[in-house]
């Protein structure tokens, strides 16, 4: 019997000899990583969902590839750990992302994955706000499936009161950088 896994989807910072990249949910997800590797009992699995390409200007052809290489790497990390692990994402702040979420979310209920969605910031609020009722239903579908949110902040506990997701599941985890 496979030991149970900690499936971490998150961005690390990138850099190379002619660029680098990093912002504070990159740094909080890297100092994550540092936490939760000291402790053990558990395999770790890791995806840096960072798109390079989002970042740099690249061409289509570049960008299309590393999409599918980012999802791919993410949706087979998620259905190769054994049944009822441990999934925490970074939780998107766009209607794209959401889609993205969505589909490991998906993936996460197939391997019946206990599910913690850790939100960096107010954007999925104002998405929820003006969301259209398919983003609003990806929306509602992700964070009812979660058994935990974080958010940085008390002033965040109100934005999913338009999906209707149970005060009880979020907790505030201020932002430690």
């Amino acid at each position: 019997m496979k030991s149970k896994t900690i499936v971490l989807i998150g961005t690390l910072p990138f850099s190379s000899k002619n660029f680098s990249y990093t912002d504070g949910q990159c740094e909080a997800f890297k100092s994550l990583l540092n936490v939760v590797k000291n402790i053990g009992g558990a395999e770790l699995s890791v995806v840096d969902i960072l798109r390079i390409s989002s970042v740099q200007k690249r061409n289509i052809v570049f960008k299309t590839y590393n999409f599918m290489h980012v999802m791919f790497s993410a949706i087979f990390t998620i259905l190769s750990a054994s049944k009822k692990s441990k999934l925490y994402i970074t939780s998107a702040q766009s209607p794209r992302g959401l889609m993205r979420d969505f589909l490991f979310i998906v993936c996460g209920i197939i391997k019946q994955h206990e599910i913690i969605m850790h939100v960096h910031g107010g954007g999925i609020g104002e998405t929820i706000k003006r969301g259209s009722k398919v983003t609003n239903f990806l929306a509602s579908i992700i964070y009812n499936r979660a058994s935990l949110i974080l958010v940085l902040h008390d002033f965040y506990l109100d934005m999913f009161e338009a999906i209707n997701i149970a005060r009880d599941k979020i907790i505030v985890l201020p932002n430690f950088l």
